[in-house]
Formats: structure tokens, sequence, C-alpha cells
């Protein structure tokens, strides 16, 4: 995987998006038991999906839609409108980790 500093292994990015995806994931059981720290771990990511975007610009599509969708999951209230956008980003991020092509 070519990078903005350089060559990354592909199984190292591999290894990485699968950490993103269970961090993405875990957010569905975490807002069902009301975690205080959700709205925290929901920035953290979308900071570290922004820095990704400049480092991996080929997949910036992705990445930029998987940052709109965690940035309205905030707020939503819906838990099935919830669960369904948490589950689009773990699959927008199987796409860029080579795993899926049609998501």
């Amino acid at each position: 995987m070519n990078t903005k500093y350089g060559d990354i292994p592909s199984s190292a990015f591999s290894e990485y998006c699968k950490s993103l995806i269970n961090r993405v994931w875990i957010l569905i059981p975490l807002r069902e038991e009301k975690c205080q720290t959700l709205k925290t771990k929901i920035e953290r990511l979308n900071r570290e999906m922004t820095g990704m975007m400049h480092t991996i610009p080929q997949h910036s599509t992705y990445i930029i839609t998987v940052i709109h969708l965690l940035e309205n999951v905030e707020s939503e209230e819906d838990f099935a409108v919830y669960r369904s956008d948490i589950l689009r980003c773990c699959d927008l991020l199987k796409k860029i980790s080579g795993g899926e092509d049609n998501v």
C-alpha cells in the first residue's frame, strides 16, 4: 500500500483495517449500553479517519463517507438507523482493506 509516507505492507494495512472495523462495530453495543464515552470514541475515530484520508488519498471517497456516517451517528436517535450506518461504515472499511469489492 503506497502512502504519503512510503509503502506499508499489505498485511499490516489489512490488520489495521480489521482493527478499525472492530472499533467501529463495537459502537453498536456501546450505544445499547448507554456508554458515557461513546461520543468521545466516535470523535476519535473521525480524527483518525481524517488522518487516513490525507495519508492514503486513493481511498478518500470511502473514507469521507465513513466520516460523514460517523458524524451523523453521534446524534442519531433511531437505533435502527444508527445500527445501519455503523454496519455501512464497517462494509466501507472492508472495501478499503481490499476485503470486499461489492459494498
